[in-house]
């Protein structure tokens, strides 16, 4: 059996930074999603949600494996594939219950804000960019990805990341 999906997620749970996540026709009306222990405890609580049930001895190629069990319908397949699509994008965080790791001293604080930095300039494109975020109450948040002199932006800049080669812009503009 081979999976119809998978994909890495580059996420820090529990030391771990690589999560593969695959996707199988696991019978008829099943799919199967595999991943490792730690990603699939962190997003428990939504594949819940969505119904999906928790087997730790799957039959994968001959081979038991834990893993979560979903419904095939149209329907529950459209909210776990928007839920690995938010997962991926950041809108939908990581959840532990137990211990969370202490920040003694100001090196090791620094130290992890510099590294989600660093995961937030390797997941800006190589193009320039633009994009809405959001636009409700009258006020309309966009993000830019390496602006240059010749992109016109709207509003005022809330946000800004820069390194040698990428650039991230937050604007927001009031209506």
């Amino acid at each position: 059996m081979q999976p119809y999906w998978n994909f890495k997620y580059n996420l820090v749970l529990r030391g771990e930074e690589e999560h593969t996540v695959e996707l199988y026709h696991y019978t008829e009306k099943s799919i199967a999603l595999i991943t490792t222990i730690n990603f699939g405890k962190a997003f428990a609580k939504e594949f819940k949600q969505l119904n999906g049930r928790f087997n730790p001895r799957l039959q994968i190629n001959e081979n038991v494996t834990p893993g979560w069990i979903f419904r095939a319908d149209n329907k529950s397949q459209e909210n776990l594939n928007n839920l690995l699509k938010n997962i991926h994008i950041g809108s939908v965080k990581p959840e532990f219950s137990g211990v969370t790791e202490p920040i003694f001293d100001e090196k090791t604080r620094n130290n992890k804000i510099v590294n989600m930095m660093t995961t937030i300039i390797d997941m800006v494109p190589e193009s320039i960019e633009e994009y809405v975020v959001s636009d409700k109450d009258n006020i309309k948040t966009t993000i830019y990805f390496n602006a240059d002199d010749t992109v016109v932006t709207q509003g005022e800049c809330i946000y800004s990341l820069h390194t040698a080669h990428k650039k991230l812009e937050l604007y927001q503009m009031q209506k």
